[in-house]
């Protein structure tokens, strides 16, 4: 089982749309860039059956005077936040990834693009604010040291991005953009841009954040003044300051805390020399005090002696014991291999009760089954055997043996305890694979033997929590024109071969449940027969009948149903000389200048 973690990614810049096509590279405050005002993408235009190149000119930092709101959706400090950690930079982040690169009007070289925008912190000694407030706020920056850098300004953008985005593994950055494009594409929240301020910020110093234009077509566009003639690529200062007003996008204030952060706790440290004694001590190791494998005599000891037994901290300026010295002498080792190995060397051998010797630390820990049989060898490097020649490592070892003697009714109390809990999963475990066998057992000899709306009857209880997809199978049924109705059981007992209803019916009538469901979903079959209205109930015909009870003769119905025809026949034996037409209510009147007159019903 593998298991995710969350991968950072940060890029250098990022661009889409068109103005990933500009030709002309950033000149990185250079001034060798010969664009005037605006940056330029050539467009191949096709004209009757020839490619005529044109070069059309793009929205760069001039063209904009002002930045939604909405865009940025971080800044960090926060507006008005009195007690911010005086360690960290000041930034501001924007939702569009490429936002801080869209208006630059240069393509990038390499990993290099400066942002169209910056972002300037200052004290409020530093700059003073100025009576323009439109098209924006502007101010003037006296202290120019407070400036970054004018070349430099590509360090202090980039896009943040929590997404997977694969490594690319080829040399062209713009196929590298594709994936990125593929990324915000499934999930743009992933991805966003940031400006930092290389600033360094003092304790208890309240502070400005300024979002200014990068270019000077962009400051002058912000003071309302003209552009033209001005170099596309160049930057809104230089090593003398700003030559004049800056505009402000967005602002933000905040003030440093007290310097009490981590950092700080640090650098109070004091460095101090350490006693060379401290994390060691000596240990005696002249007479182990153990008979030989052969039972010879003791076992000779160490050389040195006298070993420096070491802890988990000690002085930096601590020397460790060489052991052993010198480092053909494994006299002590050697006898130590046996009498470790003793107890398995003559296990075969034995009779009566094992011997006991010597422990081979870890030896459980190490084996891969239980018929390994580990052996120390003091000839051979690994955990095992570094962990059992040495003296050093043998003493810690038999210190964590004894905490466990010590303890071991508390840990076997404890360790019971998960047992109880292992045991209660199993027993769960095991009940849910019984029931589950039943229930596929069930599923092959009934449940898929029956009919499907005979089923769907049988597991009306639960169809609100099977899902058909996208709903369950009861909203599914609700929605249909099936009546939900008919899958209750109080349905089933009604229409059931031998109830009140079958018998009524008679001998010859067999009502079949599953025929019935079949035929209500089709229509044929009603829940209730077709409405009539009963003898004897005012309806509105006879209201109408009541209100209105005078009844033409037959010749003027004949007349109001064919007036159609009547009107063509009169319209052509008539003569309309000095006729006049005037329209009223229902009644068309026709009045001409002779000695009668015609009426008609509409």
């Amino acid at each position: 089982m593998s298991i995710e973690i969350a991968r950072y990614q940060f890029h250098s810049w990022s661009r889409r749309g068109i103005p990933s096509n500009i030709s002309e590279g950033d000149d990185l405050g250079s001034n060798t860039s010969t664009l005037v005002e605006r940056a330029e993408v050539p467009v191949s235009v096709k004209l009757n059956e020839n490619s005529i190149p044109k070069s059309f000119l793009l929205i760069g930092p001039g063209d904009i005077i002002g930045i939604n709101r909405d865009m940025i959706i971080r800044t960090e400090p926060r507006n008005w936040i009195t007690d911010v950690e005086p360690n960290y930079l000041a930034f501001a982040e924007f939702y569009d990834e490429d936002f801080p690169w869209r208006y630059t009007p240069a393509a990038p070289v390499g990993e290099k693009l400066r942002p169209w925008i910056v972002l300037l912190v200052l004290k409020e000694d530093e700059f003073e604010r100025t009576k323009t407030l439109f098209p924006l706020p502007t101010i003037k920056i006296k202290n120019k040291d407070a400036l970054p850098p004018f070349e430099e300004t590509w360090l202090w953008a980039h896009v943040h991005s929590n997404a997977n985005i694969p490594d690319s593994e080829l040399s062209d950055y713009e196929k590298f953009l594709l994936s990125l494009n593929k990324t915000m594409n499934d999930d743009p929240d992933q991805l966003f841009s940031r400006l930092v301020s290389p600033r360094k910020l003092d304790a208890n110093t309240p502070y400005y954040g300024f979002i200014v234009p990068a270019f000077e077509t962009g400051r002058l566009a912000g003071l309302e003044q003209p552009t033209a003639g001005i170099n596309a690529q160049k930057a809104s200062w230089d090593i003398n300051g700003v030559g004049g007003e800056m505009p402000v996008y967005f602002e933000w204030f905040f003030r440093t805390g007290d310097n009490v952060d981590f950092e700080a706790l640090v650098k109070l440290l004091e460095p101090r020399p350490m006693d060379p004694k401290v994390g060691i001590r000596d240990m005696d190791c002249s007479a182990p005090g153990f008979i030989k494998a052969d039972a010879t005599g003791p076992i000779p000891g160490t050389t040195p002696p006298i070993i420096g037994l070491e802890g988990a901290l000690k002085s930096p300026t601590t020397v460790s014991t060489v052991f052993p010295n010198p480092p053909a002498s494994k006299d002590f080792q050697v006898e130590l291999q046996k009498i470790v190995n003793l107890p398995e060397t003559i296990a075969a051998n034995l009779s009566e009760d094992p011997i006991v010797s010597v422990p081979l630390y870890g030896k459980n820990h190490a084996k891969k089954s239980k018929d390994d049989i580990i052996l120390l060898d003091i000839d051979k490097n690994n955990w095992v055997n570094d962990l059992n020649k040495d003296p050093r490592t043998r003493v810690p070892a038999g210190f964590g043996t004894l905490v466990i003697q010590k303890n071991q009714e508390t840990f076997m109390r404890k360790a019971w305890a998960q047992v109880d809990k292992i045991i209660e999963a199993n027993r769960i475990i095991k009940a849910t694979r019984f029931n589950m066998s039943i229930a596929i057992k069930y599923s092959e000899k009934v449940f898929s033997q029956l009919e499907p709306t005979t089923l769907l009857a049988i597991s009306n209880p639960v169809l609100k929590k099977i899902m058909g997809s996208p709903t369950t199978v009861y909203h599914q049924i609700k929605e249909s024109l099936l009546p939900a109705a008919v899958f209750t059981g109080a349905f089933r007992r009604i229409v059931r071969p031998n109830g009140k209803i079958a018998k009524r019916l008679g001998r010859g009538t067999k009502l079949k449940y599953a025929e019935l469901v079949t035929k209500l979903n089709d229509g044929t079959v009603t829940a209730s027969p077709p409405k009539q209205t009963p003898s004897g109930v005012f309806t509105t015909a006879t209201i109408a009948e009541k209100v209105f009870p005078y009844k033409f003769p037959s010749w003027m119905e004949w007349l109001i149903n064919y007036r159609l025809i009547l009107w063509i026949i009169l319209s052509h034996t008539i003569s309309f000389t000095g006729c006049n037409y005037i329209s009223i209510s229902l009644v068309p009147r026709f009045s001409c200048s002779g000695n009668w007159g015609l009426f008609l019903l509409q």
